[in-house]
């Protein structure tokens, strides 16, 4: 037996030699070979995306082998990178410009008389004072502006495949892979995580409404002229000028939706041209789909601007001062009418906030389109982690063996007692059995195990 030595894939290195394991060319570790893998012996694969291959270990009509001990092989795929940045918020309304006051009232004029003697003879028109203007009214506030919505965040990207076999062969076109003679060896492949989306980003809030303009003040009333053993009213004042409305709040901008996660990757994946056979001793073939990306968070809606306050109605004019032939002379005429106020603007609404991000799925533990051969001794099928698909089968040959994991599968017992565990419980499936041969479906997918003496649920 040879001294234990590890093979690191990726950067694909043997002792200070380059080993070709992805190519046309076979790479062999047998008891055989110049450098040898005689002892127990370890292969492990990082996928690298920067290196330009994510897979764990990926093989391409090459045959690899080992031999004596008990080996293992363990790959894993990268993961996958999370969305590159959050969505943009999105940019507030502008508010809108406050009214013009209204102007003021022009005032009345005062009220004349003729000139002495004859200022008694005035007409009383003449000696009235004049009403004094009402007061313009004030203009409306603007608008305010809505604000713009948030973009979306950025989905994650898928995890890598740990372990890959794409059409490697030993003879006739068959992949075989060779895991020992009588030893225990061990076959994992552990998919990359998927990325995590990215959060969406904030809506813009909406933009103030303007103030409305105030109302002018209206025009004091002209006084009477005054001319003994005469009465004449003062001009009335003029009314005030209205306050001009408030200008509309602005909507908030809708939040942007959160990216979404992305897929975990497959643990072990087949192709339908591939093989693998582990030979005698107790073995067991892992796969661990990659975990699931998170979706990326909704992002919040924007806030409503504020409307904007009505302006306030102008004061009314005061009354011209009165002819009323008394001592004083003080009374006055009537004040104009104070303007109404305006009426404050439309309120707006919030942004809707956006749809948080769909989850990924977690990667399959094993994807099979092959042949997978477990031959002699007690071996394990462990897709636990991700479950099983495709359209290969799986021989589970002599032996006591174990299967544990649901999916799209065919596995063929062979002869020993062999045990399959499945997820749940037994009224999750419909179950069809005949003797040792078992059918389970669930959700569209069917596993089929023939010459099975043991069915078990595990949570």
């Amino acid at each position: 037996m040879g001294i234990p030595r590890n093979l690191n894939i990726g950067p694909w290195t043997f002792g200070s030699d380059t080993v070709p394991l992805v190519g046309s060319n076979p790479v062999f570790l047998t008891s055989n070979s110049a450098n040898t893998l005689t002892g127990n012996d370890r292969v492990t694969g990082t996928g690298d995306v920067a290196n330009g291959q994510p897979e764990g270990a990926l093989f391409t009509n090459a045959r690899f082998a080992m031999s004596l001990g008990n080996d293992q092989l363990e790959a894993t795929g990268a993961n996958g990178a999370d969305g590159a940045s959050p969505g943009t918020p999105g940019t507030p309304g502008a508010n809108g410009g406050a009214g013009l006051a209204g102007t003021a009232g022009t005032p009345g004029a005062n009220g004349t008389k003729l000139p002495f003697p004859f200022a008694f003879f005035t007409p009383q028109a003449q000696l009235n004072g004049k009403p004094g203007g009402a007061g313009g009214a004030g203009l409306a506030g603007g608008n305010g502006a809505d604000g713009t919505s948030g973009q979306a965040g950025q989905a994650g990207s898928n995890g890598a495949t740990g372990l890959k076999l794409s059409n490697s062969t030993l003879d006739a076109g068959i992949d075989l892979w060779l895991f020992g003679n009588g030893d225990n060896d061990i076959i994992k492949g552990v998919g990359g995580n998927g990325g995590n989306g990215t959060a969406g980003g904030a809506g813009g809030s909406g933009g103030n409404g303007g103030v409305g303009g105030a109302g002018g003040a209206g025009g004091a009333g002209g006084n009477a002229a005054f001319v003994l053993f005469r009465v004449a009213p003062g001009g009335v004042g003029g009314a005030g000028g209205a306050g001009g409305a408030g200008g509309a709040a602005g909507n908030g901008g809708a939040g942007g939706d959160g990216g979404a996660g992305a897929n975990g990757g497959i643990g072990i994946e087949i192709d339908s041209t591939s093989v693998i056979t582990t030979g005698g001793g107790d073995d067991s073939i892992i796969g661990v789909g990659g975990m699931k990306g998170l979706g990326g968070a909704a992002g919040a809606g924007g806030l409503a601007g504020t409307a904007g306050a009505g302006g306030s109605g102008g004061a009314g004019g005061l009354g011209g001062r009165n002819d009323d032939w008394t001592l004083f002379n003080n009374s006055r005429a009537a004040s104009g009418a104070a303007g109404v106020d305006g009426i404050t603007g439309a309120a707006g609404s919030a942004g809707s906030s956006g749809m948080a991000g769909a989850d990924g799925q977690q990667g399959l533990a094993i994807l099979n389109n092959g042949t997978v051969r477990t031959g002699l001794g007690h071996d394990t099928v462990d897709g636990s982690q991700g479950g099983f698909d495709g359209t290969g089968k799986y021989y589970m040959g002599l032996g006591a063996d174990t299967v544990k994991g649901f999916g799209n599968a065919y596995f063929e017992g062979g002869l020993g007692r062999d045990s399959l565990y499945l997820p749940g419980q037994s009224t999750d499936y419909t179950i069809t059995q005949i003797g040792s041969n078992w059918t389970f479906v669930k959700a569209g997918m069917t596993l089929t195990a023939i010459s099975f003496e043991s069915v078990n649920y595990y949570v």
